[in-house]
């Protein structure tokens, strides 16, 4: 089985530029073979929504972005809205419920974060992971 590490040398996400790729790895191993919820908020090109389902293969997966992107991952959904907009991120929550891992790598705005945190913290399953 390949370590996140192996995955990421596949995809050229800004995680393996950043260094955090050792990070993630070590705080996700546990829940990498179990049923989970993955939220990630911005998706660039997908490389990490790539890594994420190659790493966790039992996971359902949902990518959000401002910008409509014209690519699709197997296994994932990307959909497309503003992380500022109350009722998008309601309609997520709605469909999603609670998610193990949530991860705003989006607008790096602290308006943007601040409202993204506040609606899906509570949102997060016990024992979940907020990147």
């Amino acid at each position: 089985m390949e370590t996140l590490a192996q995955i990421g040398k596949k995809y050229p996400t800004s995680k393996n530029k950043t260094g955090f790729i050792p990070i993630y790895e070590h705080f996700l191993d546990s829940l990498r073979e179990k049923e989970i919820n993955i939220l990630e908020i911005g998706v660039d090109k997908g490389d990490s929504l790539r890594l994420w389902r190659d790493y966790f293969s039992k996971a359902k997966i949902c990518g959000i972005d401002i910008v409509k992107k014209d690519f699709s991952i197997n296994n994932v959904e990307i959909l497309c809205g503003d992380q500022s907009d109350h009722n998008f991120l309601s309609e997520i929550v709605k469909k999603y419920g609670k998610f193990d891992i949530i991860i705003d790598d989006a607008s790096h705005n602290i308006r943007d974060q601040i409202i993204t945190l506040n609606t899906f913290f509570p949102k997060l399953k016990k024992n979940g992971i907020y990147v």
